[in-house]
């Protein structure tokens, strides 16, 4: 494995090619599926419209983001499965996720109870895009921070400023389609990586690719080339 290197390539495939135990930290968000909710195969709910539905997709370029969701949890195990695999002892997995809003109903990301987390963090956002009239705003979002060994993990909450469990972050503004916060990448390697290399798995068209100048000479993978560049 070479660091300080950007391999666009999917990144199950890469790190099943990983020994076990081989990494530090890894942060990471996926695709939400968010699409296979808000589709023309989805009814509008409760006299929805069709432009507040449309306002929940996300319209990436080689990524459809609309598997079946039975297929996409899965996929989403082995995912979380294969980081904790090739974490160290001393190792912390950052997974962002958020509930759902699918017919009336939220979805959330039950899958990560599957594993042992370690905290369920808060990530609070000034913002959103999803208007729908029969919600209250949602503006929060979930980290949830897995450690390999508690016994053994590396974790130095004074390297950070925010140090309770709801962070604070402003969206960030680039060319990616859901582009996320330098500073939350930043605050999970600075709490939670030792010195030495670090990995960012970016599956399909997952959000860090705007984050990569952060990671300490790590490897990082996305599969679509075009937001490698991003910054």
């Amino acid at each position: 494995m070479e660091t300080n290197k950007i391999y666009q390539m999917d990144c199950l495939e890469f790190m099943r090619s990983l020994p076990d135990g081989c990494v530090d930290l890894i942060v990471t968000s996926p695709p939400y599926n968010k699409n296979a909710h808000a589709s023309a195969n989805v009814k509008p709910w409760k006299g929805e419209s069709w432009s507040n539905m449309r306002g929940r997709q996300i319209a990436y370029d080689v990524y459809s983001d609309d598997m079946p969701q039975e297929q996409y949890e899965a996929w989403q195990r082995d995912v979380i499965s294969e980081c904790l695999r090739i974490l160290k002892d001393t190792g912390s997995l950052y997974y962002n996720h958020k509930d759902i809003i699918s017919e009336g109903r939220i979805i959330p990301p039950r899958w990560v109870y599957d594993f042992q987390v370690h905290q369920q963090l808060i990530w609070e956002r000034p913002g959103t895009p999803a208007l729908d009239p029969h919600y209250f705003f949602p503006v929060t979002e979930y980290i949830y921070w897995f450690v390999k060994d508690p016994k053994k993990m590396y974790f130095n909450r004074d390297n950070v400023a925010q140090r309770s469990s709801v962070w604070r972050f402003n969206l960030e503004r680039n060319a990616h389609p859901a582009p996320f916060p330098l500073a939350l990448a930043q605050k999970c390697i600075a709490s939670s990586a030792p010195p030495g290399p670090n990995l960012r798995p970016v599956h399909g068209e997952w959000h860090y690719g705007d984050c990569y100048h952060y990671v300490r000479r790590g490897p990082r993978v996305h599969r679509n080339g075009d937001f490698s560049q991003v910054r």
